[in-house]
């Protein structure tokens, strides 16, 4: 990260059986990429997967290049593969 910055958030798509899990299995990837983390909203959602399309068309609609498509969505799944949104860097507490 670059020295200016304090930290980035970030939302992490996690194929799990529930929500402690989901948390859990985040936590592990956010550290095996070495990320450092200081802070973790426990808020969970459950996404249909059926609906990730229409998911980042509302959430992240400038960044839908730049994130799996359905299809690898699906595919992210069965394989238990979990992948992150666009991280917001913040320099500032």
């Amino acid at each position: 990260m670059p020295p200016e910055l304090l930290g980035a958030a970030v939302v992490c798509y996690v194929p799990a059986v529930n929500h402690l899990a989901a948390l859990q299995q985040a936590a592990q990837k956010l550290t095996q990429d070495k990320f450092v983390i200081k802070d973790i909203n426990a808020t969970v959602r459950e996404l249909n997967p059926n609906k990730w399309t229409e998911h980042i068309r509302k959430t992240w609609p400038e960044f839908t290049d730049n994130l799996p498509t359905q299809t690898q969505v699906l595919e992210n799944i069965k394989a238990g593969s979990i992948f992150y949104s666009p991280f917001s860097a913040y320099d500032s507490e």
